[in-house]
């Protein structure tokens, strides 16, 4: 068989999940890592790096805060000469929540007028927009309460806390002096009052983070090869509660689709996911060497360091070209409205998959 149509393995690991609890103070950032790095280079890449490492697997939490640490440096070195291998993912889970409200609260608004809610990167601009008016405009710091509340709600989704929901949502609209701010939060109350009040209990899902950062990570990896790919994953993670829906939206035999990703580029449907593995980190180098970038990533965007620690972080940051996208507050703001809708969206088209394989 010729190598250049042998599938491309990608193998994957994640750091800093706390469930559906996404304001955990001491694990803020929810990060996925993916190479291309074949066992054997993995294995190579950790043995040079820590050359006096015991442990029988290489695991982020056992280097953090031990001698092993500062040898952290000389992963990445090793890395950046496999330049194109590595592809990071990286979820602020307090903005997240910001983010699922308006996905949740106003999309629908916005869809139901007519308009396409995600062409153009038209959703991650207006969440942009949001947050900064909430943090960066209003003289009271409403932002932190908002999120709360509607965790409060999400995770435990009921009518009353629904009620509830929707009183608060009502006072800090008038609570806000900026018009902008004002009429965003009117959106989201109403938002509230529409959702669907018969299957209000299973508003819990829409924490899920696992799929949809998957997805996030294999459509990257999509456009940068036309193979097919055998995706590999930690046996412990719990991806494996979202992976009927990662079968019905990685079938290889969708009909052809372009599909609008967060930075206003498009991926090619289907993905070529050809076959699906999860297996035991302990065997497997590549998935710790996964772990290893995906918990010094965590720690990059957190506050939580030591001077130290944050010195060794700086150092990293410096030499590594790694690739890099995710969910994190941003100044891309929207310049005019969301576009006309023209044909099924990005969620029409999700939902559809996963519906035909129910």
């Amino acid at each position: 068989m010729n190598k250049d149509n042998e599938p491309l393995s990608i193998y994957i690991d994640e750091s800093g999940y706390t469930g559906y609890n996404y304001l955990d103070e001491r694990q803020p950032i929810f990060v996925m890592a993916s190479s291309d790095i074949d066992p054997t280079a993995a294995e190579e890449i950790l043995k040079n790096s820590f050359p006096k490492y015991q442990a029988s697997e290489y695991k982020f939490s056992n280097i953090w805060n031990s001698t092993n640490q500062k040898h952290l440096f000389d992963v990445f070195q090793n890395i950046e000469k496999l330049e194109g291998k590595l592809f990071v993912y990286v979820i602020d889970k307090y903005f997240a929540v910001l983010v699922k409200m308006v996905d949740w609260l106003i999309e629908p608004q916005i869809t139901n007028a007519g308009y396409d809610f995600y062409k153009n990167a038209y959703n991650r601009k207006l969440v942009n927009h949001i947050h900064f008016g909430l943090t960066e405009i209003e003289q009271i710091n409403i932002l932190p309460k908002m999120v709360v509340d509607y965790q409060e709600f999400s995770r435990r989704p009921n009518l009353d806390n629904l009620q509830k929901l929707q009183q608060r949502l009502e006072v800090y609209r008038d609570k806000v002096s900026n018009i902008e701010n004002r009429q965003y939060l009117h959106m989201m109350r109403f938002g509230v009052e529409q959702l669907p009040k018969e299957r209000i209990d299973e508003f819990k899902s829409t924490n899920e983070l696992h799929l949809t950062t998957m997805l996030a990570i294999i459509s990257w990896w999509r456009k940068q090869s036309d193979k097919d790919f055998m995706v590999y994953h930690d046996e412990s993670s719990n991806f494996n509660r979202g992976i009927d829906d990662w079968y019905a939206i990685t079938n290889p035999h969708v009909k052809p689709f372009l599909h609008p990703l967060g930075d206003g580029s498009y991926v090619q449907y289907p993905l070529r996911v050809k076959e699906t593995y999860s297996v035991n980190s302990q065997d497997n180098y590549s998935i710790q060497l996964s772990d290893i970038v995906a918990g010094v990533f965590s720690k990059i965007f957190s506050k939580n360091n030591k001077p130290l620690q944050v010195e060794l972080l700086n150092k990293i940051r410096s030499i590594t070209s790694v690739s890099l996208d995710g969910v994190l507050p941003g100044t891309d703001f929207p310049e005019n409205g969301p576009e006309l809708k023209n044909g099924s969206d990005a969620v029409d088209n999700i939902a559809n998959l996963i519906a035909l394989r129910r």
